[in-house]
């Protein structure tokens, strides 16, 4: 069995840990300032990080107010739902469900009530013209409209939500939302 040394031991460890060990308090100052980062780095970071995930997924991120508008959309709503995100922003959430207009209204009364969890929602919307899904995929349903000839496609989703506290005065923001098929 071999031993080590207290050099060996050092070897071994992550540059950063090894640093703060040797600081003294000048420069430990100086170490601290470089690994931390702001509240608002991390928050620009974690909406970006969702951002990303959401371009490259068939997942839809939502951010709906508390009064149940939408305020933004990720792009993928177009690839995913098939209408432009412009034409939802703005939008009451209910406005854009095909049944069961008050499920989001529902799930936003009931985090504002007990905000320890997220809420999962199911869901219907019309399918648009711009949507990548093709008539057979499994989260689809063909529904005959009453006044037209031509099939209408209903997407059949699954979201979940947390609420979202404005950090400068701790009251409840908005509503996150990520959905998909």
């Amino acid at each position: 069995m071999a031993t080590t040394t207290g050099d060996d031991r050092n070897f071994l460890r992550p540059p950063a840990i090894t640093a703060l060990q040797h600081a003294d308090g000048a420069n430990l100052g100086l170490l601290r300032g470089q690994m931390e980062r702001t509240t608002s780095q991390d928050i620009r970071a974690e909406g970006e990080d969702l951002r990303e995930a959401a371009e490259q997924s068939l997942n839809v991120i939502l951010d709906i107010t508390l009064d149940g508008k939408i305020r933004w959309a990720s792009d993928t709503w177009q690839d995913v739902i098939g209408t432009p995100v412009e034409s939802i922003k703005g939008k009451l959430v209910a406005d854009v469900l095909v049944e069961n207009k008050s499920t989001f209204d529902d799930a936003i009364k009931t985090m504002k009530d007990d905000d320890w969890r997220s809420r999962n929602v199911r869901f219907a919307v019309l399918m648009g013209p711009m949507s990548a899904l093709n008539p057979g995929h499994k989260g689809m349903v063909e529904v005959e409209p009453d006044c037209e000839e031509s099939t209408v496609h209903v997407l059949e989703l699954e979201g979940q939500g947390i609420l979202v506290y404005d950090r400068s005065t701790g009251e409840a923001s908005h509503v996150c939302a990520r959905s998909g098929c």
